[in-house]
């Protein structure tokens, strides 16, 4: 297996505390909050909103072709100012196969923000793998059925290397919000990240630097005439973005875009009369894709729907959403998503002081 060089995690150890000093002397508070509408993290996409948060996300992976996987991933996020943020994200993988995360886009919360190096379909080799070893059980089928020659082929099946444990790459990005509205409920921003190959590759990290930006969008329809009362809990919640890596002979270029439904009861109860604890509750539907722009994958896109629940109170959210793919032949039957987000500032109110004035 290999392991992340001494050096390294002591860099990134530095950089850790180094941020989380900068926090604590730091002197705002943000929630992604507009009028009544609190925009959730998404499970997958990123959230367009500057906070001051912490989120912890595990993903279960229930594998076609071998045993399953875990993935946990943290970010912590904290503002700079009232409408810029910074976020650094980093978590583990468990029995994960190496580039079994490479296509992180689809079990994570977006290109770079929010996993980028973990959780996705498996490569062509790998497919191409078991799938030229069931023409060879095939061909025997037809002929020899001696015990130790399918005891040989069974071997050369599983040659290959076997899942790892290991750490995800590091990733540290910035979020500016360019345009708010409170009374329209909406937030347009712009966001840029950069992952260090900091992780293990056995367990599926990236093994070089790849660089991102992405657009985002967060539109809620709480504005809409009172006697909408059925459409006003909806929120839109929008994300693309591209990202390549750094040097040549790397992973190819890839954009990734997420749509996100999500239909909030606190706001509902407005109009409707049902039990009070169920306000607390808001549902979620994303739709996941990502394309790659070069290579021999160019222009093929993987799509997932990740349908959830998230109960929301100060100042935690507590959440869990299962993800499908929409597309025939992906290596996972479904992910399972629990998610955690804190809000640091209601209870640490210091915390919530921006870096800057």
């Amino acid at each position: 297996m290999r392991v992340v060089p001494r050096a390294t995690r002591g860099a990134e150890c530095a950089l850790f505390l180094n941020l989380m000093l900068i926090i604590l002397t730091a002197e705002a508070r943000a929630h992604g909050t507009l009028g009544r509408r609190m925009f959730i993290e998404p499970f997958v996409g990123e959230d367009a909103a500057v906070k001051n948060e912490l989120m912890l996300m595990g993903h279960y992976m229930n594998h076609r072709n071998h045993a399953d996987g875990w993935h946990f991933i943290w970010e912590i996020e904290k503002t700079i100012t009232d409408n810029t943020s910074l976020f650094i994200e980093s978590g583990a993988n468990f029995n994960t196969l190496p580039h079994d995360a490479m296509h992180g886009h689809q079990m994570q919360m977006g290109p770079l923000f929010g996993p980028m190096d973990g959780g996705g379909g498996m490569g062509d080799g790998d497919f191409e793998g078991h799938g030229g070893m069931g023409e060879g059980d095939g061909g025997m089928g037809d002929g020899d059925h001696d015990p130790m020659t399918y005891q040989a082929v069974d071997v050369e099946a599983h040659h290959g290397p076997e899942p790892s444990d290991g750490l995800r790459n590091l990733e540290v990005g910035i979020k500016h919000q360019v345009y708010v509205n409170e009374r329209r409920e909406t937030i347009f921003s712009l966001a840029a990240a950069v992952e260090a190959p900091t992780g293990t590759v056995r367990a599926g990290a990236m093994d070089h630097t790849r660089i991102g930006a992405m657009a985002l969008l967060a539109r809620g329809f709480g504005d809409l005439p009172r006697g909408a009362g059925l459409l006003r809990p909806f929120a839109l919640q929008a994300d693309a973005g591209v990202e390549a890596s750094l040097g040549t002979g790397r992973a190819d270029p890839e954009l990734a875009w997420d749509v996100a439904l999500h239909y909030d009861l606190s706001i509902l109860h407005e109009h409707l009369e049902f039990p009070a604890w169920l306000e607390r509750f808001v549902l979620t539907t994303e739709f996941n894709f990502e394309t790659p722009l070069s290579g021999d994958e160019r222009g093929e896109t993987d799509a997932f729907v990740t349908s959830g629940i998230v109960w929301k109170a100060k100042p935690l959210h507590v959440g869990v959403a299962f993800q499908f793919p929409m597309n025939d032949g992906n290596e996972h039957r479904f992910v399972v998503m629990p998610m955690f987000t804190f809000f640091y500032d209601e209870v640490w109110p210091r915390l919530g002081r921006n870096l800057l004035p």
